[in-house]
């Protein structure tokens, strides 16, 4: 009973101590209301929750029944981070095969990150050949126009020799929330110093896991 959407955002507010008290536990009732109720956002968050182990033992497994349940309701997310599980960084055994029929799926239902995603596997050939005009159309069906256009004028200026260098770098998926170390680290790699992002999340204990890095603590590690 209730409003689900609210459930969610409530659970939300109390996972996160967004304007009220920090309750992981409170948090995780409310998720489960709203997921009982079939709301993919609620069914989403909550798999989440199982994942992080907030709130809630972690059981991995679990999450991934929450998160196949979200992305049939309807969730982006969901196909995001069933995809996340075989990427470098986030699996021991990645499998960029399988995380790409995960982001398959989020685009079929209009998934406008999971298809941003999906158009980088393309561009860059993670998952097979590379098809740079089927990621093209990709970027321009879900409605991404700052990619769209980037990857437009990449192709443009790499015909230009002497005016432009296109450096290629070693792609490293950044994960949740590990944007800043994954930079940090292909930029490692590129001058032969090669990192795990990981490891520079690691040392960073004022950032854990699931957070926003604080880069003055990236540029202390560096």
């Amino acid at each position: 009973q209730g409003n689900p959407r609210g459930q969610d955002n409530l659970g939300f507010m109390l996972l996160r101590g967004t304007g009220v008290e920090q309750d992981q536990e409170a948090a995780l009732r409310w998720f489960r209301k709203s997921a009982d109720q079939g709301n993919h956002w609620g069914l989403n968050n909550l798999g989440n929750c199982y994942e992080r182990a907030e709130g809630v033992p972690r059981d991995p497994e679990q999450a991934v029944k929450l998160w196949e349940q979200a992305l049939a309701a309807g969730s982006d997310y969901a196909a995001i981070s069933l995809a996340q599980r075989w990427l470098p960084g986030c699996s021991e055994t990645p499998d960029w095969k399988r995380a790409r029929a995960w982001l398959e799926k989020g685009a079929a239902i209009n998934g406008q990150k999971s298809s941003s995603l999906l158009a980088h596997m393309l561009w860059h050939g993670l998952a097979g050949k590379t098809d740079r005009e089927e990621a093209l159309a990709i970027w321009e069906k879900s409605g991404d126009p700052s990619a769209l256009q980037y990857h437009r004028e990449l192709l443009e200026k790499q015909n230009q020799p002497g005016r432009f260098a296109n450096i290629p770098l070693e792609h490293l998926h950044q994960g949740y929330n590990l944007c800043g170390p994954t930079a940090c680290a292909m930029a490692a790699a590129a001058w032969g110093k090669p990192i795990h992002p990981f490891e520079i999340k690691r040392q960073c204990p004022n950032s854990p896991f699931g957070t926003g890095t604080d880069w003055n603590a990236i540029l202390t590690v560096l």
